[in-house]
């Protein structure tokens, strides 16, 4: 029996009459006789430096100032919550040096992602509130079946597809001492090649930081260039390039950041702007993708393999529950 970790916990709340069924759909999955349980959880995995907290953590329902009952609410929390609070410390951390010294294009990676349109929505909502400049624009790159769906967020000022990106608009520089920002959410050797390639013309704009904020593309085959010890995450963030056409790879890390805005704001602060970032977040979310939902325990095993076979586009947003539909509509959460 392998090691639990913190990341790896999946609450299952098991009905009795389904729970031989469920076994036999999940062999690996440990099962017990009751319907909840306390597990003691080793965390030997979790350095020793870093608090994970705001990913490791289990919160009652009652506690919780971002909870809402509403069934939409609480489908949409599910999907975006982790995802989004990267986002929001990115952003944060990017203004908290006027991005980087006032670039004003950011360039996103693996686009219809929801870190990836998250970051750029707060961006806009920055914008919007007059807190940088109007002129700051947000490009994301996509593939060709992405293209309709990241473009309908309205979350960008253009959406650009992989293949032929340095065709589009933005990359018809015309000021060479344009700064961007260039945020690596798919983490994909050969796009970064590209791009590098890009920004190394003397020609083209200024690269003034590149960010690495996700691996939605990761593959056994990358050549390994992420490296997760480039950034200390002092309190100063603005830094000097070493290179003029590519600066040094920035990794953000959430919880590393958010140390940092411990010691400068007050904790009541802190969670006066989280809570008020989530409530504009769930408001404004509600179209930005279709939300399904699979009961049972076969259900959940068909829309399994229907995902092993086939994949799921952005557009979708999956939950899945092993209670049959109508125990949900009885049974009151228990949290």
């Amino acid at each position: 029996m392998g090691t639990l970790r913190l990341r790896d916990i999946c609450c299952l709340q098991c009905h009795r009459q389904t729970l031989t069924d469920t076994r036999s759909m999940f062999p690996d999955l440990i099962y017990l006789p009751v319907r909840f349980s306390r597990l003691l959880v080793v965390l030997y995995s979790l350095t020793t430096y870093l608090d994970r907290r705001p990913y490791n953590q289990i919160i009652r329902c009652a506690a919780d100032p971002q909870y809402a009952s509403d069934p939409v609410i609480e489908d949409l929390t599910m999907l975006y919550r982790p995802l989004f609070w990267t986002s929001y410390w990115c952003e944060d951390w990017l203004f908290s040096s006027t991005y980087r010294g006032g670039a004003y294009v950011f360039l996103i990676s693996s686009a219809s992602s929801k870190t990836a349109f998250c970051l750029a929505y707060l961006i806009k909502k920055r914008v919007a509130r007059g807190e940088v400049k109007h002129n700051v624009r947000v490009v994301g790159l996509t593939s060709t079946g992405n293209l309709e769906f990241t473009r309908g967020l309205g979350h960008y000022d253009e959406v650009l597809e992989y293949g032929t990106f340095t065709s589009g608009d933005a990359f018809q520089y015309r000021d060479r001492e344009e700064r961007w920002i260039y945020v690596d959410v798919a983490s994909n050797d050969t796009l970064n090649e590209r791009i590098c390639a890009y920004f190394a013309s003397p020609y083209a704009p200024r690269l003034a930081s590149c960010i690495s904020l996700g691996l939605t593309n990761v593959s056994p085959s990358s050549s390994g260039s992420v490296k997760w010890s480039t950034n200390a995450f002092s309190a100063s963030t603005t830094k000097t390039n070493t290179n003029q056409f590519w600066p040094q790879y920035e990794n953000f890390f959430m919880v590393e950041w958010l140390n940092v805005r411990k010691r400068q704001l007050p904790i009541d602060e802190i969670f006066g702007r989280q809570n008020e970032a989530w409530t504009e977040l769930m408001r404004d979310c509600q179209g930005w993708v279709k939300m399904e939902r699979v009961y049972g325990g076969q259900g959940v095993k068909m829309a399994y393999e229907e995902v092993a076979e086939k994949g799921v586009g952005p557009e979708k947003g999956l939950v899945w529950s092993l209670w049959d539909r109508e125990e949900k509509e009885v049974v009151k959460a228990r949290l």
